[in-house]
């Protein structure tokens, strides 16, 4: 009986817990996409290496130089597109 008992309430709450998580109105407008143009400065290279390959390099640049960042080096032998200076993530 007390297995039966505990099925049926694991059925209820997953049968109800849309309906106990909905939320009233509307839903929520998604964040604002972020503007990567407006907050760097993008530069590419082909940094050679000692076999003669180039690599192909994205370089992103804070513009704001008010105080100093971290920087983030991401190896990866997949596509790094959107490819130009003028194209940004």
């Amino acid at each position: 009986m007390r297995k039966q008992l505990n099925s049926v309430l694991a059925l209820l709450a997953f049968v109800l817990s849309p309906v106990l998580y909905a939320q009233e109105g509307t839903p929520p407008e998604p964040p604002p996409k972020f503007d990567a143009k407006a907050h760097y400065t993008k530069y590419e290279y082909r940094i050679p290496m000692r076999d003669g390959v180039h690599l192909f390099t994205s370089v992103y640049v804070p513009k704001d130089s008010s105080h100093s960042y971290p920087f983030l080096i991401d190896l990866t032998p997949y596509n790094v597109g959107p490819y130009g200076v003028d194209h940004y993530l």
